[in-house]
């Protein structure tokens, strides 16, 4: 399995775990695609166990084709 697969098998289970009947009507995961191209993922952290977990900016550039930035 890929790193990519692990990742979003991980993410399955995250939003699974979190759905409780009233979570997932207010939160949730949103994948959109963006204009140069490429993929923006926002991840609501609201009312789970990571809400309160510091996340320090992160970027990787691999070429001017291939990064990532999360925040």
């Amino acid at each position: 399995m890929s790193d990519s697969e692990h990742v979003l098998s991980w993410l399955q289970t995250w939003y699974a775990d979190q759905c409780n009947e009233n979570w997932e009507h207010e939160w949730g995961v949103k994948i959109d695609t963006l204009d140069n191209p490429g993929w923006s993922v926002t991840i609501d952290l609201e009312e789970t166990d990571l809400q309160e977990r510091e996340y320090p900016r992160h970027d990787v550039n691999r070429s001017p084709h291939d990064w990532t930035s999360a925040s």
